[in-house]
């Protein structure tokens, strides 16, 4: 057979066998510094104002992007705006976007979204200008809005709003919510917790600031919003803002006796919106729910809500069997699937969702040239448990992406787990921002006084082996522990330094032979002493990314042994 090595950029679908060329990544100027798929959430740290240089370089190219969205480049409309940008920016080192301005940026960012497989709808996305806001009280009021808007009596519509940018001599304007509705948590005199883990600090910094909630498992948190003085306020979210979901099943009546709830609209309002050199660092947006995004995330992770063992007992499974809690979570699913249905609540099905950003995904090579997508978000949990063959993510040195190569499985269900994609930043962006409470000034007290939640670490995808580059200027690359074929791991043939160091720019080779049913990407091979080199280089990158634990680094014999394997030396 005949062997075929795929260009970084060009994109096959196993199962139809189109292929796509993505040059929409040529735009891409923001560094994929480690690999991003095992992070449920991701905090970065606080960043200085902008130069003006900066802004001026990124509100150029926004600019011309948007003018010639509209068939006007170049013309006298957008000569005459560009030369009101350079003197504001010039006077004040930023200046104030035109409403259609931010309207257009806003959505462009969401069309830009790789994590989001909903973003089809990015054109319909409402933006709630609320530049204009100044206080605390005015911020909580402006979110109210948003929640009677966007929630629609059940009927959900994609929102956003953007409060000001980030500007020298104020503060930053922010929500310390992830998300605009969330459950509290509390831990008990016994140790145990109630409510959900993930918001366990959150909910301490609000207790801190004087909030204190009914104690129950599914307390709403209030707001809690900073506003340019600088000082965080907390409001109570009044009840007809917030739609809830009762949980139920058609067959398992146990399901309502135990009086778990979720809410219906998902708003998230702890990132910033990176947008023509300025920063928008309180943007709460929302849209509506995929059905295994609910239980994945939530209700059945181990370190949430882990309702997948009182289902399985519910239904009456035996826990010894192996696959018993993947059983449990997909009847999970339909719970939530079905509850939302019964109270009319917009809601959308893995299925439905897989296929229609299959066809978002190729209209958007058509149109634009690419589409950035990470491979891991936009295909729920059930099309990943059905593989049987890893995945494998490489790092792009030149494009500075990952693409994501896939082994099918012939009886997976919705075909979007068969696309490769390409996974990268484009600006506008939505993007990460850090924890206010973690710095905020609390008086007396310290934030330091804050329990870690119990959750202990991000959850981690299951398809990839983590792997730190040794060169700065290889951030990351993903090798599965898998050979082609069934040598024996000791007779694996060993790589030599040099080639380990080129890791990141491989490609796997691949048959396209049309008369091959299953074209597998060929694994890398790793030896054993390989496999040691790795495991040492992973702890060293995960010391290095945590700042609590730069000192404990310091103080280890990580990087003197990294040195011993890389050298070929016995441990």
């Amino acid at each position: 057979m005949a062997e075929y090595t795929y260009g970084m950029n060009m994109l096959f679908n196993y199962s139809t066998r189109d292929e796509l060329r993505d040059t929409l990544v040529l735009k891409s100027n923001k560094k994929a510094l480690i690999c991003p798929e095992n992070l449920m959430y991701t905090f970065e740290e606080v960043k200085p104002i902008r130069t003006k240089d900066a802004v001026s370089c990124d509100a150029k190219l926004f600019i011309d992007e948007f003018y010639a969205s509209i068939d006007k480049f170049e013309s006298t409309e957008h000569r005459n705006r560009w030369s009101e940008i350079e003197k504001q920016i010039e006077e004040s080192d930023d200046y104030i976007m035109k409403t259609e301005e931010i309207e257009y940026g806003a959505t462009v960012a969401w069309r830009n979204a790789p994590r989001c497989p909903g973003r089809s709808q990015w054109k319909n996305l409402k933006v709630l200008d609320c530049r204009d806001v100044g206080t605390a009280q005015e911020m909580f009021k402006a979110m109210c809005d948003h929640l009677e808007y966007a929630t629609n009596e059940g009927k959900l519509r994609p929102a956003i709003t953007v409060f000001p940018p980030r500007q020298k001599g104020r503060c930053d304007f922010r929500v310390w919510n992830s998300s605009m509705i969330g459950y509290a948590c509390y831990k008990q005199s016994d140790g145990t917790i109630l409510g959900d883990p993930f918001n366990l600090e959150l909910t301490q910094a609000a207790q801190k600031l004087g909030w204190k909630g009914k104690g129950t498992k599914q307390d709403i948190l209030p707001l809690i919003v900073q506003a340019g003085d600088g000082k965080a306020h907390f409001f109570d979210i009044p009840d007809e803002f917030v739609l809830q979901v009762p949980l139920c099943h058609p067959i398992y009546k146990d399901v309502a006796d135990l009086g778990y709830k979720w809410f219906a609209l998902p708003g998230v309002s702890s990132m910033k919106l990176d947008c023509g050199g300025l920063e928008f660092s309180a943007i709460p947006f929302s849209g509506w729910y995929m059905d295994s995004e609910i239980v994945a995330h939530y209700l059945g992770d181990k370190h949430r809500f882990n309702l997948a063992p009182v289902m399985a007992d519910i239904m009456s499974m035996n826990t010894d069997d192996r696959y018993w809690r993947d059983y449990a979570v997909r009847e999970l699913v339909f719970v939530v699937e079905h509850s939302f249905r019964e109270a009319k609540i917009t809601i959308d099905n893995h299925q439905t969702a897989c296929k229609t950003f299959i066809e978002h995904f190729k209209s958007e090579h058509e149109e634009r040239g690419g589409c950035p997508t990470e491979w891991v978000w936009v295909n729920p949990s059930f099309n990943r448990w059905r593989l049987t063959e890893p995945v494998l993510t490489s790092y792009h040195q030149r494009h500075q992406c990952l693409k994501t190569y896939i082994s099918p499985h012939p009886f997976a269900g919705t075909g979007l787990q068969f696309q490769e994609t390409l996974f990268y930043w484009i600006k506008p962006l939505y993007d990460y921002q850090d924890q206010p409470w973690k710095t905020y000034n609390f008086g007396k007290h310290t934030i330091g006084t804050l329990d870690m939640p119990v959750r202990g670490r991000p959850a981690r995808c299951p398809f990839w082996l983590h792997v730190s580059g040794i060169k700065n200027d290889v951030p990351f690359i993903s090798i599965p522990y898998q050979s082609t074929d069934d040598t024996p791991e000791s007779e694996q043939p060993s790589t030599s330094g040099d080639e380990r160091m080129d890791l990141p720019a491989l490609e796997p080779s691949m048959d396209r032979s049309p008369n091959t049913e299953s074209p597998l990407p060929s694994m890398v091979n790793v030896s054993n002493k390989d496999k040691d080199f790795i495991f040492f280089q992973s702890i060293a990158s995960c010391f290095k990314r945590l700042p609590s634990q730069q000192k404990a680094f310091a103080k280890s014999k990580i990087e003197e042994i990294l040195c011993k394997v890389a050298n070929g030396s016995k441990l």
